[in-house]
C-alpha cells in the first residue's frame, strides 16, 4: 500500500468491490485510509465514507487517518518555517540584500523577475478538512482537529470523580 501510484485504480477499488477489506494492513501496519488520508486523496476517502466506510479506524499504532495527516501537515508547516528561517538568515547574512542568487532571479517566491511561481509545497489539509467534516461530530470539532473524544470524556470523568470527592 506504501508505494500506491494510481489512486485512480484504487478508488476504483473502493468503489466497486464489495469485498474490498478496509482493515487489511500492509507490512507497516498500516491501512488505506491512512495513506489516503496523508497523501490527501479527498476522492479516495469520499468513496470510502460513501461506501459507509469507517473513516476513523485505528492502524497498528492505534491512530486515526486524521492523526496521521495532521501529523504529515504539521511537517510540512515545520518545514516551511526553516526554509523561511534560512531565506532570512541568508539575507542577514548579505547586509539585508538577499543571497547573490535572491538578487540575481528572485527570493524564491515568484517576485524575482524570473516569470517563475514557486512550486506549491503539497499539502494535507484537504483530508484534514474533509475528515473533521465527514468523521467527527461537531462536540469532537469543537475540541480541536485532533482531539480524541474519548480520551477528553475520561478526562472530564475524572474530574467529575475528583470534585465529587
Amino acid at each position: 500500500l506504501a508505494s500506491i501510484a494510481d489512486w485512480g485504480l484504487v478508488n476504483e477499488l473502493v468503489a466497486n468491490d464489495p469485498s474490498f477489506d478496509q482493515t487489511a494492513m500492509d507490512a507497516k501496519g498500516m491501512l488505506l485510509p491512512h495513506y489516503a488520508a496523508m497523501q490527501n486523496e479527498v476522492a479516495v476517502l469520499r468513496v470510502m465514507k460513501e461506501r459507509g466506510l469507517d473513516l476513523r479506524v485505528k492502524n497498528f499504532k492505534n491512530r486515526t487517518p486524521l492523526k496521521h495527516a495532521e501529523a504529515i501537515q504539521a511537517a510540512i508547516e515545520r518545514a516551511k518555517l526553516r526554509r523561511q528561517h534560512r531565506r532570512e538568515a541568508a539575507r542577514e547574512a548579505a547586509g539585508g540584500e538577499g543571497t547573490s542568487l535572491e538578487r540575481t532571479v528572485g527570493d524564491g517566491h515568484g517576485d524575482g523577475g524570473d516569470g517563475e511561481e514557486e512550486e506549491e509545497t503539497p499539502t494535507c489539509q484537504d483530508a484534514i478538512d474533509f475528515l473533521l467534516e465527514n468523521a467527527y461530530t461537531p462536540a469532537e470539532r469543537l475540541y480541536g482537529k485532533s482531539a480524541d473524544f474519548d480520551m477528553l470524556k475520561e478526562e472530564w470523568e475524572k474530574l467529575g470523580d475528583e470534585e465529587a470527592c
